[in-house]
């Protein structure tokens, strides 16, 4: 779905015998125009060793049609931006996996660009320490 509206999807089925079967949903609304909300994003391990990545894991709320991109920060400094990529699910965890280079403290701030261009932001409340091994 590409537009918000108030949609209605009609199913066919058809059996072995050729008849066919129809089941109508109405009244499905999809909002655009809500905006979406970064519920949470945390750090699966508050710890990983030089080499290893880490994981963040991002619940969103009314992601769909919106996109979403990282920034990583090492002792406070932007240090990795990734590029904007489609919401897989918008509604649900969306996971994100990152490989540090250096030892440090690493925030991750995730950022959202909605359908309608509006962009929403928020940082793990908590670090992420690599360490050497």
């Amino acid at each position: 779905m590409a537009e918000s509206g108030t949609y209605k999807v009609v199913f066919f089925v058809k059996d072995k015998y050729g008849k066919i079967k129809t089941k109508a949903v109405d009244g499905i609304v999809y909002n655009l125009f809500d905006e979406p909300i970064i519920v949470d994003i945390i750090f699966r391990e508050n710890r990983v060793y030089l080499g290893e990545r880490f994981y963040v894991m991002t619940d969103i709320n009314n992601g769909y049609a919106a996109n979403i991109a990282y920034n990583v920060y090492k002792d406070g400094a932007l240090y990795y931006k990734s590029n904007f990529r489609s919401i897989a699910n918008g509604d649900g965890r969306n996971d994100w996996v990152f490989k540090p280079n250096h030892l440090g403290k690493y925030t991750v701030e995730a950022v959202i660009r909605s359908a309608t261009g509006e962009i929403i932001s928020k940082t793990t409340a908590n670090f992420c320490d690599v360490l050497e091994k």
